[in-house]
């Protein structure tokens, strides 16, 4: 039956010809009815050289219809079947049908903001949380597409979604995932629109009690995953507009981090660091300068190996997130040098992460079970001793370097911290 729905042209026409209106509102072995088979299944053709804008096999009117006559027949108060990973392993487990939408290849491929609509009208829960305690807002404030995200946060917002609402597991607020979303794909040439509409985003999302120094379970807090080119910027000049002080955000951070002095690390000797970088990047055109070692770039590569790499980028992974190709970890200046963007997850479905990093660039795989990592910087009498001390001090650089106007813009902050 759902598989007739699929295959038919999508119409309210098509559907009552094949005479299963009295069947609509059957399950089948896994406890689904054809409105949640069918929104799991939203009939799109992908463009394989742009992601980020499908096209639809039918009209978004047709496919609208359709959802609507079958809410008619069976209703929202349904649930489908999705795999989840959970332990290691990928299980099938019943969610939501709101959750159905939310789920990464779906969403990643179609505008799932007018079907949305249509499934909160007519009274689904927006709160509702998928198996692993993520409700539809961290879903999509931490993997919906970038084209969408802030629509249908508001949307969600609008009906009734709780911004306050903590996932169980990792503790993270809505802040915590919308900022590590932001800076693990680290768009930083989003356009001026885009740019104020995810601000705004964060300040209603601050107005509406969201709380900027939650710590998850991870002692992180919001402001430590915005330490990126991209967010930091927007996070600071958000938290201004929501009428906070960020200076004493940043100190309510190392309180509840219990960090009252920076103990061993070398502070002063990490900020004339970056005082340098700082006077080479701002030093005027045609001005000579000894080159510096870590700024100095890499010379022009040939036009073949630039054509190989572009025919090496073709066959990259995309990041369902924000469409990008094949885009990874590149090095950074301090203060944004901490955290590094590494494209992660099965083949089919990969996306930014945002972790810490080795000098090397490899992620840090104490991330994923403690004292795991191998990497030789763990190795005892190395400087980093407390790595909370040492990104205390890297946020408090990039404001002090942000309320001098050194970092304005994602796209400036980006051209002055990139070192390859």
């Amino acid at each position: 039956m759902k598989e007739q729905i699929h295959t038919t042209v999508i119409s309210i026409e098509a559907l009552r010809a094949l005479e299963i209106c009295t069947m609509l509102s059957l399950v089948d072995r896994f406890g689904e009815a054809a409105l949640t088979y069918f929104i799991k299944h939203l009939p799109v053709i992908l463009n394989p050289h742009d992601l980020t804008h499908p096209e639809w096999v039918v009209s978004s009117h047709e496919v609208l219809n359709a959802i609507r006559l079958l809410i008619g027949y069976c209703g929202t108060e349904l649930h489908g079947a999705v795999d989840f990973q959970h332990e290691q392993k990928i299980e099938n487990r019943t969610v939501s049908i709101l959750n159905c939408i939310l789920s990464p290849d779906l969403a990643g491929a179609v505008d799932i903001l007018e079907p949305m609509r249509l499934l909160i009208e007519d009274g689904c829960n927006v709160n509702e949380a998928n198996p692993g305690g993520s409700s539809p807002l961290h879903r999509v404030l931490r993997a919906l597409h970038d084209r969408e995200l802030v629509p249908v946060t508001k949307a969600l917002l609008e009906a009734g979604a709780d911004p306050r609402a903590i996932e169980p597991g990792s503790q993270d607020g809505c802040l915590h995932k919308l900022l590590t979303r932001i800076s693990a794909c680290n768009r930083w040439v989003m356009s001026e629109a885009e740019q104020e509409s995810v601000l705004e985003l964060i300040v209603d999302l601050l107005q509406r009690g969201c709380d900027p120094c939650l710590i998850n379970v991870g002692k992180r807090t919001p402001s430590d995953y915005a330490l990126s080119p991209a967010a930091w910027p927007i996070w600071c000049s958000a938290l201004c507009k929501a009428g906070y002080d960020v200076t004493a955000i940043l100190q309510q951070d190392d309180t509840c981090k219990s960090i009252f002095q920076m103990g061993l690390y070398d502070v002063d000797t990490e900020t004339k660091i970056i005082q340098v970088s700082t006077e080479e990047s701002m030093r005027a055109p045609g001005q000579e300068s000894a080159p510096s070692p870590a700024l100095t770039r890499a010379p022009r590569e040939h036009t073949a190996t630039i054509v190989r790499r572009l025919g090496d980028l073709e066959q990259s992974p995309v990041c369902f997130v924000c469409g990008s190709r094949g885009r990874q970890y590149s090095k950074r200046k301090a203060p944004f040098d901490f955290f590094g963007t590494y494209l992660l997850g099965p083949r089919n479905c990969m996306s930014h992460e945002f972790r810490f990093c080795h000098e090397d660039g490899t992620q840090c795989m104490n991330h994923y079970e403690e004292n795991a990592c191998t990497n030789t910087e763990h190795r005892e009498g190395y400087k980093r001793k407390s790595m909370k001390e040492e990104l205390s001090w890297r946020k408090k650089m990039a404001l002090e370097l942000w309320e001098s106007g050194v970092l304005g813009k994602p796209t400036e902050v980006q051209r002055w911290a990139q070192l390859d």
